[in-house]
């Protein structure tokens, strides 16, 4: 028993964690690193479910390893959900292969917060490693009570944005693409002060350009505090299949104003703002990648 009459459950495996999650239904709360939890909790935003369901005593949902099928066509990374956000940065094999998760990371919150805050736990309340994941093309695992099921992300978040209803499940694992090695990312997120307040925008990206400079692929995402990260499809239409030029910027900067529809809550940065700030820090990204390969100036790449 927990104070205030609160009942902490400690479940030793996924099995035990969905049953208890299904026993006590509403009035129960899968609990990780809880950093998120206890701030809303403390500020009234959400009520404080009678049961709380521990997840960080169950050792499956640690760690990271190969994935054969990234659902990407190809080979990629698997990381549990429980991984705090901290030992992603640090992780040698997610810095070498995907190493727009870990700059995400390092601007969630403040270093301490970082050593109990998860991945899965980010994830869940659409945080700010999500735009990063989204132009990584990420896919994530779900324990349903009986197997694991896999969706990308962009699904889940679609689904979410609509409210429909989501069955009882467990976040398990994200899988990761690995990423290509010919591959321009970015990732930068716009805040009121350096760290541990929530982003007015985050945006993140990846290029890949063909020998002859035209754009084989490219994603692009953005959130913000109050908004819901996206994938910004009809942005990255105009690159696609054309040469990376000033004027392809031109048209993403256009389309990333109109595709972006900030949430007016946010009680700090009007919509208009948000969204000519969103497609400013991705034109500026793209012009940056644009004159590395024309023989500019190095741009934000890989490292």
């Amino acid at each position: 028993m927990g104070r205030n009459g609160h009942v902490v459950w400690q479940p030793a495996d996924l099995e035990e964690a969905w049953e208890l999650g299904s026993t006590y239904g509403p009035d129960a709360c899968y609990v990780s690193g809880g950093t998120w939890l206890r701030i809303q909790w403390e500020a009234g935003n959400i009520p404080r479910p009678r049961h709380l369901v521990r997840l960080d005593l169950i050792p499956g949902l640690y760690g990271v390893a190969e994935a054969q099928d990234s659902g990407a066509g190809g080979g990629g990374m698997r990381i549990g959900a429980m991984m705090p956000v901290a030992a992603c940065m640090k992780d040698p094999r997610l810095v070498q292969d995907v190493p727009l998760l870990g700059r995400a990371c390092s601007r969630i919150a403040a270093p301490a917060v970082r050593e109990f805050a998860t991945l899965g736990g980010n994830i869940a309340t659409a945080g700010d490693v999500v735009p990063a994941l989204l132009a990584l093309r990420a896919g994530v695992e779900w324990f349903d009570g009986d197997t694991v099921l896999s969706e990308p992300l962009e699904d889940w978040l679609q689904k979410r944005s609509s409210r429909q209803a989501e069955p009882h499940r467990i976040l398990v694992s994200v899988v990761v693409p690995r990423l290509a090695r010919d591959a321009d990312v970015f990732y930068v997120k716009l805040t009121r002060r350096e760290t541990f307040v929530p982003s007015v925008v985050t945006v993140a990206g990846q290029v890949v350009l063909s020998r002859d400079g035209c754009v084989q692929e490219v994603l692009l995402s953005a959130g913000g505090a109050t908004t819901p990260p996206l994938r910004l499809r009809r942005a990255e239409e105009c690159l696609c299949g054309r040469p990376l030029s000033t004027a392809g910027v031109e048209e993403v900067y256009t389309a990333v104003r109109d595709e972006f529809v900030p949430n007016p809550a946010d009680p700090f940065a009007s919509p208009a703002y948000c969204r000519e700030a969103a497609a400013n820090l991705i034109a500026a990204e793209l012009l940056k990648i644009w004159k590395k390969h024309e023989g500019g100036v190095p741009g934000e790449t890989r490292s």
